[in-house]
């Protein structure tokens, strides 16, 4: 998302309670590991946001959605693997909870965290 006024005041209109995440299994991201998420109201939001920033996204942002919470990310095959095979022994779905969102803008490599965005609470 570009780092101008319009994103921080879209997001910062995000209006939502906060909910709950299934995080049904494990990902294997073959340079990594994620735990799988669903959750209808993620997918509404996700849905809302796209259609906020439709003239914004590249290529990239609009493959199929698909939620996880990244583990481990760019190791070798081998180490996602074990890693991989270690939290698959001992896997039990449970529920997270979301209650906000955070905005981090990419520097090249690094990157920079600008702003958390926290839902409504009614």
């Amino acid at each position: 998302l570009p780092d101008n006024a319009h994103t921080f005041a879209v997001l910062g209109e995000i209006i939502e309670e906060p909910f709950d995440l299934q995080v049904t299994g494990l990902r294997h991201l073959g340079a990594g590991v994620a735990y799988q998420i669903e959750s209808d109201t993620l997918h509404h939001l996700h849905q809302k946001l796209g259609a906020a920033f439709a003239k914004d996204l590249i290529p990239q942002d609009k493959q199929r959605f698909m939620p996880r919470i990244t583990v481990q990310n760019k190791v070798t095959a081998a180490a996602s693997k074990e890693l991989f095979k270690e939290l698959s022994e001992s896997f039990t779905p449970f529920t997270a909870r979301a209650t906000g969102m955070d905005l981090w803008i990419y520097r090249g490599g690094p990157w920079e965290y600008k702003e958390g965005f926290t839902f409504e609470r009614s």
